[in-house]
């Protein structure tokens, strides 16, 4: 998982022995009477079958019967706490629940500090550990070299590094390798080897990494000839689609698993960029969620991974998966994706079983948070049922043009946004900080008030200044907003009934934006989302009476195309001042069946440009000398608005409208 890896770093206190053996005999008893069948796929009384792996099934039995593997990562050997690790009674726990594997996530610096020399404490430890899975009926999955952090270096001993993670690994990682295979070949409670966790290599090159699995393949079969090897995409989830992977580089496919760590949520159509990077919202960093349930885009983002990997006769499990206690959406994405999972026949392992972070599936205190049964399938319905009887009613708020080089009106409209309106989500017009937008600059003057609510962000990509700031604003918005942004690109996401779209105004006048490709794909996404209701924003003005700036004709393409589409409102920016147009055409004549209600709302706390020269075709409200918010509340056929202004100001405007 990219980002930041939390743990608990002991167990609890021991209890009394007596107390401890009783919990434990009652735990295994359950897990013995078969609880929770839904992934349980064998029985072992007389001690697990070694597993093997198909071209079309991961985990398969001697009798050649399908084993599904789900449960939990878990770090058995703790760093700076040497020779600890869990009781038996947290394997017994995950048993008796109806989990079946364990990922055991290894720290390569903890197993081998120095060249060579192998830690015997570490070692044995990781054989506790094995053995207490075992007795509990799990199956073990070792994640040998977890690569995670600045570089994937976080947990590489220093004496192996050399060039990036990659290199790194494939360079120097053999003996440690062949030695976790010396170690268990025989134990066949030991599912698999999955090499190593989330290769980072940028840019993107799936090539190389597959020839590096390659030559780490061949290390561990010259130990162990038998045993199922996991391989992973690029950083656990990038794309392997057409070109960007050529599967010849991996020429050890006997017992050969792709373990993929799938934490897309949506804002993109599959989750992918054209080079294989990820595009839209990722929930790894448990403070994202997932606002606007999106069941097709995590469909086609899983089938990237999956349709390859079948052309090419390689099994498929879900190494990693897991969302933020808490945030939008939880209990939805877990159901979204788990249902997705046994669509498709695959395993998965939650991130993770017990952390003092959010992806915890336990508390402080081990006990199971309520949500746990939907990793298994369990009480999926309810939760979709739940969701589809919910309000569909949202509250937006929506600025532009906001923060100075010290405070001008920006703490002002920040405050109507938590205090008065209290959105559901807040769409960012561009501009967000002047004079230059570097991230030092949005770091002391736009966070300390508009950064408060950054995680329902959904910022259009691209205002004059922030391209000034040299894409400094990526940065920002990347780090705890809502979706993944990049260059020059634009995107969209659903929330309520509505449909999204937020447009890159400034893809006509740079050569590094491709018009012809954001054309097309603005056409595809109209397309395949028919919502009753869809609002498109963006940047510069296409509609404005003159002032400071002067409408931008050079969008006509789009406007026509979302004209057609029957798009129902647009907002821009740019401009600082407030101005709404009647229902229109592209062309800009009345409308009142099938026009664009368009605002300009550059009022965010800049500053203020006045109006001159005649007032725009089918302008009917404006403001030049007041800050404020447009509140939207959107309903799933209509929607109601009212520009807030900022305290000791009087000018509002309201009205409603229903949609297309």
């Amino acid at each position: 998982m990219p980002g930041v890896r939390t743990l608990a770093s002991v167990p609890g206190p021991r209890a009394r022995t007596a107390c401890r053996r009783a919990l434990l005999a009652a735990l295994l008893a359950a897990a013995a009477a078969g609880a929770g069948a839904e992934l349980v796929g064998e029985a072992h009384a007389a001690g697990p079958a070694p597993l093997h792996a198909t071209a079309t099934q991961p985990f398969v039995s001697p009798s050649g019967h399908p084993v599904r593997l789900a449960g939990f990562n878990v770090i058995p050997v703790f760093k700076r706490r040497p020779g600890r690790t869990w009781p038996a009674e947290r394997y017994a726990q995950i048993r008796a629940k109806g989990f079946t594997a364990v990922r055991f996530v290894l720290y390569w610096d903890v197993m081998e500090p120095r060249r060579g020399a192998f830690d015997a404490t570490s070692f044995a430890t990781l054989a506790t550990a094995v053995a207490r899975a075992k007795a509990a009926g799990l199956r073990v999955i070792l994640d040998a070299v977890h690569l995670w952090g600045p570089g994937g270096f976080a947990d590489v001993p220093g004496w192996a590094r050399t060039g990036d993670s990659v290199t790194t690994v494939q360079t120097n990682a053999g003996p440690y390798l062949r030695r976790l295979a010396a170690a268990y070949r025989d134990e066949p409670a030991v599912a698999a080897y999955d090499l190593v966790n989330e290769p980072h290599r940028f840019p993107i090159d799936q090539n190389g990494v597959l020839r590096a699995y390659d030559r780490l393949i061949g290390e561990v079969r010259a130990v162990d000839a038998r045993k199922i090897v996991m391989v992973e995409p690029t950083y656990g989830d990038t794309s392997i689609a057409g070109r960007l992977a050529d599967f010849a580089n991996l020429r050890h496919r006997s017992n050969v698993v792709w373990s993929v760590h799938d934490y897309f949520a949506g804002g993109d159509d599959d989750g992918y960029a054209a080079d294989g990077r990820q595009a839209g919202r990722y929930v790894f960093d448990g403070r994202t969620g997932y606002p606007a349930p999106d069941p097709r885009a995590l469909r086609a983002h899983l089938l990237v991974q999956l349709d390859r990997t079948r052309h090419e006769r390689i099994p498929m499990w879900v190494g990693e998966f897991g969302i933020g206690d808490g945030v939008a959406g939880h209990d939805r994405w877990i159901a979204d994706q788990t249902a997705l999972f046994d669509r498709y026949g695959l395993g998965r392992a939650w991130w993770e079983y017990h952390t003092d972070g959010p992806l915890s599936a336990t508390t402080a205190a081990f006990a199971w948070k309520p949500w746990v049964d939907l990793i298994l399938g369990r009480g999926r319905g309810r939760t979709v049922a739940r969701a589809a009887a919910a309000p569909r009613t949202i509250t937006v708020a929506a600025a532009g043009d906001v923060a100075c080089d010290g405070v001008c009106g920006q703490d002002d409209t920040a405050n109507l946004i938590t205090r008065t309106i209290r959105p559901r989500l807040v769409l960012g017009l561009g501009d967000y900080q002047y004079e230059r937008g570097t991230l030092p600059n949005l770091q002391a003057h736009y966070d300390p008030f508009w950064g408060r609510f950054k995680r329902i962000t959904y910022a259009i990509n691209g205002g004059s200044h922030d391209f000034y700031g040299t894409g400094d604003y990526l940065t920002y918005f990347n780090d705890g907003g809502p979706v993944r942004l990049r260059a020059e690109a634009s995107y969209s996401f659903d929330a309520g009934a509505w449909h999204f779209v937020a447009l890159n105004s400034y893809c006509f006048e740079r050569p590094s934006c491709d018009v012809a490709a954001w054309t097309a794909w603005l056409r595809r996404d109209l397309a395949a989302h028919r919502n009753a209701c869809t609002l498109a924003y963006y940047h510069e003005p296409y509609w404005t009476t003159p002032a400071e700036h002067h409408a931008d004709t050079t969008l006509r393409p789009w406007i026509r195309i979302l004209y057609r589409a029957g798009v129902d409102v647009i907002l821009q920016g740019h401009n600082h001042l407030y101005e709404r147009f009647a229902p229109q055409t592209a062309d800009g004549r009345r409308d009142a069946r099938r026009g664009i209600v368009a605002f300009t709302v550059g009022t965010g706390g800049r500053s203020h440009y006045p109006f001159h020269g005649a007032v725009a075709p089918n302008s009917v409200a404006r403001n030049d000398d007041t800050y404020g918010v447009l509140k939207l509340t959107l309903r799933p056929r209509g929607y109601g608005f009212r520009f807030v202004p900022v305290p000791g100001r009087s000018f509002t405007d309201a009205g409603s409208g229903r949609c297309h």
